[in-house]
């Protein structure tokens, strides 16, 4: 056979793998973020959150799957998740392309021990379904030291940093005027 016949061949095998696995790529266009959170150590009985998690569907994709449901469990028993949709997130409402749908999560500890729990979303008009969340923290007694997630600094901009400077500058000459 021709070395060219070959590379026919060659051809037409890629554009017919790239044909039948067009669709399964496609549909990988809808996201959920982020897929797992560690909430680190926290009392008993303490409530700890709000997480946000949001399922998003790219502009590009090809289907407007529907949220079924949205299921809180699995995992251990030591815990406990709540929800709160944000905005217009409702169960067997359509996820319309280049839209997102946002949660708040929240989870409280009921007992000492490692915490796993889970949320799964399933759909409608799209795979893979469901779609999980792990969510883990480590239940300690109260009283004992917990993880304290960091709050940012507070820092300026340029433009702070130049209205800085002008005050500065101003109170300066001020004080300078006073001692003439």
């Amino acid at each position: 056979m021709p070395s060219t016949s070959r590379a026919y061949m060659k051809f037409w095998r890629l554009a017919a793998a790239s044909l039948v696995l067009a669709p399964a790529v496609a549909q990988a266009d809808i996201t959920l973020t982020p897929s797992s959170h560690d909430f680190g150590n926290v009392e008993v009985g303490q409530r700890v959150g709000p997480v946000r998690i949001t399922l998003a569907n790219e502009p590009d994709t090809d289907s407007d799957p529907i949220l079924t449901s949205m299921n809180h469990g699995g995992g251990t028993t030591n815990g406990e998740l709540e929800s709160e949709s944000v905005g217009t997130c409702q169960i067997g409402a359509n996820l319309m392309r280049g839209e997102s749908c946002v949660f708040d999560v929240f989870l409280t500890v009921t007992d000492t021990g490692q915490v796993s729990k889970t949320i799964e979303f399933d759909f409608v008009g799209w795979s893979p379904s469901p779609m999980t969340v792990t969510f883990t923290a480590m239940g300690v007694p109260p009283g004992t030291p917990v993880d304290v997630e960091p709050t940012g600094v507070p820092t300026m901009g340029a433009l702070g940093l130049g209205m800085l400077s002008l005050a500065v500058g101003a109170a300066g000459l001020l004080r300078r005027r006073r001692q003439k």
